[in-house]
């Protein structure tokens, strides 16, 4: 049997490490240990201009993790280590799949926002879309609500902004949370319309119930 872990400099990094040995050792399985290195191009270009720093920011970086989880796994039974480059989901799935590993074992959160976008994160969550791509999606599927098919587009347009979703590749449920959240608006902007009218309705009534008293 054989038992990927997937490890960077995160506390959270730690305690798969912790359980990866765990595992390991209860199944009598081979560990290997995966360090996938993604460098933002941002990073890369602002490092261009200075020699052989991309390198010695990545030989750092490496050094840096294997200096935090060789002390967990100094533990366990010989753990093969795997340095690779490439965006760390991607990465280890597909280092997983190639040594036909049976197991993988990952934090379930990496780094924070910041040294995820300069390294990457270790979390298995895909890569969260751009703001403009939700800009071009939301309007195109709030638009459906007035396609005369169902009443203001009741489930038409929760149809068409769960596949836009999708294609961009935000989770489906983030459409039917936003969806949720402008129906409730609508009803919110229609009582409140109901009730201004009521009360500009008695309003006209009195004004016509009211005695002429002629002019001053």
């Amino acid at each position: 049997m054989l038992i990927v872990l997937g490890v960077d400099d995160s506390e959270h990094a730690e305690v798969a490490a912790r359980h990866a040995i765990t595992y390991a050792a209860a199944m009598d399985a081979e560990l290997h240990a995966v360090h996938a290195l993604h460098i933002s191009g941002t990073v890369v270009t602002a490092l261009a201009s200075v020699p052989d720093s991309v390198t010695d920011f990545a030989k750092a970086e490496r050094e840096s993790v294997w200096s935090r989880i060789d002390p967990i796994l100094g533990d366990a039974e010989p753990v093969v280590h795997v340095d690779l480059d490439g965006y760390p989901p991607d990465t280890i799935a597909e280092y997983a799949d190639e040594v036909g590993a049976d197991l993988i074992v990952v934090g379930s959160r990496g780094r924070g926002g910041v040294a995820s976008l300069i390294l990457g994160g270790l979390s298995l969550w895909p890569e969260v879309p751009p703001l403009s791509s939700y800009l071009v999606a939301i309007p195109f599927g709030l638009s459906s609500t007035g396609i005369p098919v169902t009443p203001g587009g009741l489930g038409l347009a929760e149809v068409t902004l769960e596949a836009l979703f999708s294609f961009i590749g935000a989770p489906a449920s983030y459409a039917l949370l936003m969806m949720l959240g402008f129906r409730l608006g609508q009803v919110a902007t229609v009582a409140l319309g109901v009730v201004l009218y009521l009360a500009s309705s008695e309003a006209r009534q009195a004004v016509r119930e009211a005695p002429d008293r002629g002019d001053p």
